[in-house]
């Protein structure tokens, strides 16, 4: 159910059976959505979705000081080819320095994720990294390289990625603040 909430704005309400408590949240577009367990009524929920009002206020702020790369125009395609090229000759170097063999590595125009890593190794890129700095690009191909060595976000991953990129916090700190997809 969609509700019109003053000081907030429109809001979706949304019951469930997976949620065990009230859940708010807030995607890039500023659209704001609350999952209800089924055992709490709406009455309750809106009134916690108050209680919560000058955390959702600074939570659209910084969202609306966050770049969307995806309302950037696509590049054309002798773009893309010349930025592939130059992706897969950074990623290959990064590969080679710090023995991190990937299989295949591919690009696509992906709507919630900067790139990814399979289990067997094949490399997935999204296109919209494009639009980023270079230390930023740099900085998701050191990460997903990682990934061939570390599948998950462990301690122990986030400590070989700084091993390998000095800065790498700040650099994951940066994406998160200024750019989204």
């Amino acid at each position: 159910m969609i509700k019109y909430i003053n000081e907030i704005g429109n809001v979706l309400f949304v019951k469930s059976k997976k949620a065990s408590k009230i859940i708010i949240t807030i995607k890039n577009d500023k659209t704001i959505r609350v999952s209800v367990p089924i055992f709490i009524s709406y009455y309750d929920s809106e009134c916690f979705l108050l209680s919560k009002s000058k955390w959702i206020h600074k939570q659209i702020l910084k969202l609306s000081k966050i770049q969307r790369v995806s309302n950037q125009i696509k590049p054309d395609e002798y773009k893309l080819q010349k930025f592939k090229i130059y992706i897969r000759k950074r990623i290959m170097i990064f590969s080679e320095i710090h023995n991190l063999k990937f299989k295949n590595l591919n690009f696509k125009w992906m709507r919630s994720r900067w790139g990814s890593c399979s289990q067997i190794n094949n490399i997935s890129l999204n296109y919209w990294i494009y639009f980023l700095p270079i230390e930023l690009q740099d900085y998701i191909l050191l990460h997903e390289l990682v990934h061939i060595k570390i599948k998950n976000h462990s301690k122990l991953f986030w400590f070989e990625l700084d091993n390998i990129c000095k800065n790498s916090n700040s650099l994951k700190q940066r994406l998160k603040n200024n750019f989204s997809i």
